[in-house]
């Protein structure tokens, strides 16, 4: 998503986006060498979608707190978190903070939480992301520490129920975790994102927006 928006702000080449389709080619080809198919291997995130089986498969989303109905849940829930994920790339999109590292990281981190937070049939592996790039905030924000140890605690506890057999947090606990990141970090970024109207709100004036972070 953040490269979506350097293109669209022409920070970068439009043809720089076209290193992840052919980065997911180059995956492909052990398997592919191996004697698979590689129609099949094309299709295998199209089939997993078609997928209307339970809408999380040991996450820490949000679909833990809501019926196992794949049936209309799953459609509902895909196209809400494309939408809403779509909504965030528009207000990064026109917002007139200019780019930064850290704010990068800010970005990748919510895009990595909240997509698997919010999509269905998501493996608690599909949290992984989100585990490195919090680590990786910690370290360049530390006052961030505590998102890591959320978004880290929430995963990692799905992970030692998986290779264990035991519960440590129970499930819908870590999904609150993990949803409790989430909503920080969208906070967060959007007053980064917003800071004059943040500012506004609170009664601020704008003597005080180099304070603001």
């Amino acid at each position: 998503m953040r490269c979506g928006e350097w293109g669209l702000r022409r920070e970068i080449s439009l043809r720089a986006l076209a290193l992840a389709p052919i980065t997911f080619l180059l995956t492909l080809l052990p398997a592919w060498f191996a004697g698979a198919s590689f129609v099949q291997l094309i299709m295998i995130y199209p089939r997993q979608i078609q997928n209307t089986g339970g809408l999380s498969y040991g996450a820490p989303n949000i679909f833990t707190w809501l019926p196992d109905d794949g049936r209309w849940l799953g459609v509902f829930g895909l196209w809400f978190a494309v939408a809403a994920t779509f909504m965030i790339v528009l207000a990064c999109f026109y917002s007139r903070e200019r780019s930064s590292p850290v704010f990068t990281v800010k970005q990748a981190l919510l895009f990595s939480c909240l997509t698997p937070f919010l999509l269905p049939h998501m493996h608690e592996r599909y949290v992984l992301l989100g585990d490195v790039i919090s680590l990786l905030c910690a370290f360049v924000l530390p006052r961030y520490f505590w998102v890591a140890l959320l978004v880290i605690g929430a995963s990692f506890s799905c992970y030692f129920s998986f290779l264990f057999g035991q519960v440590p947090i129970l499930l819908p606990i870590a999904a609150t975790m993990l949803g409790a990141a989430c909503v920080f970090l969208l906070f967060d970024l959007l007053r980064s994102l917003y800071r004059v109207a943040f500012m506004a709100s609170r009664g601020a004036t704008p003597g005080d927006r180099g304070a603001a972070q």
